[in-house]
């Protein structure tokens, strides 16, 4: 029998047919159509509101600082690069929410231009704008362009930088100046995320494999001189130590336990590889159930069929070998931060860290399908092929929806939370201090100096350590925190005399959350002979 051979590389546009032949001189414009599609999406499902997650306060709160001459590095476990980003907009709106989250909302635009031209130089205007399409419109993706955090910066700049080193036509792409400007984008990705290390390593693999000596040689030089300074400062005691110290911790919320040894470790990795590889990544490629930052934890531990899991796996990976194949960066970084996943702390595992790859991952799985139905059903293979891009556009266009109906109001613990903020920024005098859970949201919402509480579990020294920083209010709330219950909620219950209630908001227990006024030891009612 004849062995069907089929292309592993078919043309860029062999799905074109003859209407697409038809329209073949205003073809040169289809890059614009996914981009003009995935602008609108991301804007008609604009979240304007404050993010839950603690991390897009930090970040404010550090361009704040550098604007405030408190130094350009003000802290070790962020990179300075997106507060830098973020210091000329605060130097004329301040803290205001909107002009800092226009910013965010930019950078996707500038990776969906960027990522756009790379699936078209790729795959041409058919294949490659419905790469496009479907792998921007992602919801990690959209709905971090929302929010004050780095992923989607970080994910321009990569986009950016794998747009220029997949440049090879001409002299110029074998450059050491081409290989410069890469190594420097790949640097500029670093500093915007230390988990972005993979994007410099992948760019120096591309280069080298491809043997464009002498731009490795370039990119090499500009990613030494960009690390020096981030070398520097970890020698000196700053950045990167509190954050790699983290990394190897059993737990980096719960130092005490200690650091990871080989049984903790090849914990981690089993977690990981569940966590990511049959959770997570099965998820992101075919999203038939709607997850989202706000999707309670129940809904984000439904894994998808086996099949349906094993199915999505050949296809990433017959797309990802395509990819490897033909030397491209992607593929590379892509492959190392799914190594990284296996590392990363369970504590911090989520979507979030693999929302810079997840274009990539839905890339891989289109090509992979693309190649696989052609291989088993020959021509007919597009068919189904275009059957699977049906439904993931299906699919994709109802989670927008559903992602524009979850923005207009926040989970009731969230919404009690926040309510509870204002009603101190309202009522209570300025200089309190204030003790909470997420102490970043609590006192950018209330614009009152908030702190953590420790992690101990005996009441009397949780106590002890309230009076020794003179805390005048406790919050207790039922934001999705266990360790809220487990330390917090005992030290108040057991000193049920030391803590005055000054609000509340209860009858809907989803929606509970208390204000305590710590008393001194003269102002409870013990000491004053109330009974």
């Amino acid at each position: 029998m004849k062995k069907r051979q089929v292309p592993s590389d078919p043309p860029a546009d062999a799905m074109a047919g003859p209407a697409m032949r038809f329209f073949a001189p205003v073809r040169r414009h289809y890059v614009w159509v996914p981009m003009i599609l995935l602008g609108l999406a991301a804007l008609l499902t604009l979240d304007l509101r404050l993010h839950i997650n603690g991390d897009n306060v930090s970040y404010m709160r550090l361009a704040e600082s550098i604007r405030n001459g408190e130094g350009i590095w003000p802290a070790s476990r962020f990179p300075p690069g997106f507060p830098w980003l973020l210091v000329p907009i605060q130097s004329i709106w301040g803290l205001n929410l909107l002009p800092q989250k226009i910013l965010v909302f930019t950078a996707y635009l500038v990776a969906v231009f960027f990522g756009t031209h790379l699936t078209f130089r790729f795959w041409g205007p058919w294949r490659g704008g419905l790469a496009a399409l479907l792998g921007m419109s992602l919801i990690p993706v959209v709905e971090y362009s929302h929010y004050v955090m780095s992923e989607i910066p970080f994910l321009a700049v990569v986009m950016a930088c794998f747009w220029w080193v997949d440049r090879r036509d001409g002299e110029a792409a074998h450059s050491f100046r081409e290989g410069f400007i890469a190594g420097a984008l790949a640097m500029a990705a670093f500093w915007i995320r230390s988990a972005g290390l993979v994007i410099p390593a992948a760019v120096l693999g591309a280069y080298g494999l491809q043997r464009r000596r002498k731009a490795a040689m370039g990119a090499a030089l500009a990613i030494i001189l960009l690390i020096l300074p981030w070398i520097v400062k970890t020698a000196m005691g700053g950045a990167g130590q509190s954050y790699i110290r983290q990394f190897f911790l059993v737990n980096p919320y719960f130092p005490e336990f200690g650091f990871l040894g080989f049984p903790d470790l090849l914990d981690r990795l089993l977690h990981n590889g569940k966590e990511y590889f049959l959770l997570e990544i099965p998820h992101l490629v075919w999203p038939a159930i709607f997850r989202s930052t706000y999707t309670n934890v129940a809904e984000l531990s439904r894994y998808l069929p086996i099949p349906a899991v094993g199915a999505a796996w050949l296809l990433i990976l017959i797309g990802l070998v395509q990819g490897a194949r033909r030397l491209q960066a992607w593929v590379l970084a892509s492959l190392l931060t799914l190594v990284l996943c296996l590392l990363w702390p369970p504590i911090w595992g989520s979507s979030r860290f693999l929302v810079p790859i997840a274009p990539f991952l839905m890339w891989a799985f289109l090509n992979g399908a693309w190649i696989f139905f052609r291989w088993i059903l020959g021509p007919r293979g597009r068919w189904f092929f275009r059957v699977v891009v049906l439904a993931l556009l299906i699919l994709a266009g109802q989670n927008l929806v559903k992602l524009k109906i979850q923005s207009r109001t926040y989970p009731p613990a969230w919404d009690a939370y926040f309510q509870a903020a204002r009603w101190v920024r309202m009522n209570m005098p300025e200089g309190i201090l204030i003790i909470d859970r997420k102490p970043g949201l609590f006192g950018f919402v209330s614009e009152r100096r908030c702190e953590g509480f420790p992690r101990e579990a005996d009441s009397q020294k949780m106590l002890q350590n309230f009076e020794e920083r003179d805390v005048d209010l406790v919050v207790l709330s039922r934001i999705p925190y266990d360790d809220i219950g487990r330390f917090l909620l005992p030290a108040i219950s057991r000193h049920p005399n030391r803590f005055e209630l000054v609000y509340s908001d209860r009858g809907i227990p989803e929606r509970e959350v208390f204000l305590f006024h710590l008393l001194s030891p003269a102002e409870t009612p013990d000491s004053l002979g109330i009974q």
